[in-house]
């Protein structure tokens, strides 16, 4: 079997202005590695998932709440079709 999580490139670095964030994400990760070790036995894999900013409502309005320099920061690698992100992690 597969066990698949979802966590954010915000999980991979920190992210400025949003520390609780990427706090989560980081701590998704873990519990992942924490769990493929668990379940090793039973031939089920465990992975993580990191994709870039996905274009969903919550995204945008999170957006408007951004430091000046995160959006920056975000706008270089784009906003991704949530389609799209859902069809390279399946």
């Amino acid at each position: 079997g597969r066990i698949v999580f979802t966590s954010s490139m915000a999980g991979q670095c920190g992210l400025y202005g949003f520390s609780g964030y990427s706090a989560s994400k980081f701590a998704v990760r873990g519990m992942a590695e924490s769990l493929q070790m668990e379940v090793a036995p039973y031939d089920v894999c465990v992975c993580v998932a990191f994709p870039p900013d996905v274009d969903t409502p919550g995204e945008a309005a999170a957006r408007g709440s951004m430091p000046k320099i995160t959006q920056q920061l975000s706008g270089t690698a784009g906003f991704w079709p949530a389609e799209t992100v859902a069809k390279a992690i399946l």
